[in-house]
């Protein structure tokens, strides 16, 4: 039997900073910004504008091994993926509905073929 070690034991340690997450969006976003975004935010999820602050730019985003531009670069490709890239994919024919699409249709041909390889009967 196989043991596997716990959960927390395989995840990388993480520290999440509010005052850096804050020091962070000083630097990222201009002053209006800062005023409308978390307010808006609070009234449509209430903590959720805290947990981006702190998680995100005061735990991620502090993280070693990315420049800050690379770690934003990858939070837009991520973000367009993920609200846009299924139907992007569609679209150009190589997402998994296309991939579906095509093996049905592989599917239809090699039936097709077969029918017709098939000895006919003569009709007398």
């Amino acid at each position: 039997m196989t043991t596997h070690p716990a959960l927390p034991e395989r995840l990388a340690p993480t520290s999440l900073d509010r005052d850096e997450g804050h020091r962070l969006l000083d630097l990222l976003q201009d002053e209006a910004t800062q005023q409308a975004t978390p307010p808006g935010l609070e009234r449509v999820a209430p903590g959720y504008a805290d947990w981006i602050v702190t998680a995100l730019f005061g735990g991620t985003y502090q993280r070693e091994g990315l420049s800050l531009r690379d770690r934003r670069m990858i939070n837009l490709a991520a973000l367009t993926e993920a609200t846009t890239g299924t139907e992007t994919r569609t679209e150009a024919g190589t997402g998994p509905e296309a991939r579906a699409d095509s093996a049905s249709a592989s599917d239809a041909r090699a039936d097709a073929n077969t029918e017709s390889e098939a000895p006919q009967e003569s009709a007398r």
